[in-house]
Order: structure tokens, then sequence, then C-alpha cells
């Protein structure tokens, strides 16, 4: 079971967009339990996960981000996202 990871999000986020990037320790479940870590990847801070469950045969760690225009005026765009899980 997965117990921490760190996630690294690259890109250019001006005022007034919106990014929001969460991760699962239980991806291969059919509703994964998705934990809210958009500032701990923005910061590069580790994140513990608070799930200890799962309902498929096997653990499996996923990543998903959203980035909304909103307001900004400048380019936005996620260049990439990486890292790594114990």
């Amino acid at each position: 079971m997965p117990t921490k990871a760190l996630v690294n999000i690259q890109g250019n986020f001006p005022a007034g967009c919106t990014l929001q990037v969460w991760i699962c320790n239980n991806g291969n479940d059919a509703s994964p339990t998705w934990e809210d870590i958009t500032q701990k990847a923005r910061t590069g801070q580790k994140h513990y996960f608070t799930n200890q469950t799962k309902t498929a045969a096997a653990w499996g760690v996923k990543v998903k981000a959203k980035l909304l225009r909103g307001s900004a005026t400048e380019t936005c765009y996620i260049q990439s996202i990486g890292g790594n899980f114990a």
C-alpha cells in the first residue's frame, strides 16, 4: 500500500487562473479516493495518504490535474507532472 507521495508540477500559473491537483493510492478501484494536494504539489511538500482501503486486486497511484484560465490574461499551461511514491 503506498503511504506517501511527492508530486512536482511545472508550468505557468499566472494570477487569475486556478490549478487543482489530486492524487489517490487506490487508483485501480472503480471509485478511487481522491485527495486534494494542490498546495503540496505547488510547494514541493510530501503528501501522506489518508486512504487505507482498496476494492481492486492491486494498489495503484494516480494523479490528475486541472488548470482553468479564469480571469488570467497571461498564458497559462501545465508543462509537466512528475513525482514518486513509497
